[in-house]
């Protein structure tokens, strides 16, 4: 599944489930547009986030409070 959205028709609104491969599904059909805002509101809010990557360039670490800092300038 890669998105939701939701399609207006005569006979009301039904909310699509897109996948990679540009196949649509309806999910369900003949809503009321604020029915289907919320059901698609709802299915979204329902997919899971993807897994963080690895982090590009590592964090400074901050000194604590008595520790010594050193200032590098780069140039």
């Amino acid at each position: 599944m890669v998105a939701y959205f939701i399609r207006r028709t005569a006979g009301g609104c039904p909310v699509i489930d897109l996948d990679a491969g540009d196949r649509e599904t309806v999910v369900q059909d003949g809503l009321s547009p604020i029915e289907a805002e919320i059901l698609c509101a709802t299915k979204i809010a329902d997919i899971p986030a993807p897994a963080p990557g690895p982090d590009p360039k590592p964090r400074p670490r901050i000194a604590t409070k008595g520790e010594a800092r050193q200032l590098a300038l780069e140039f």
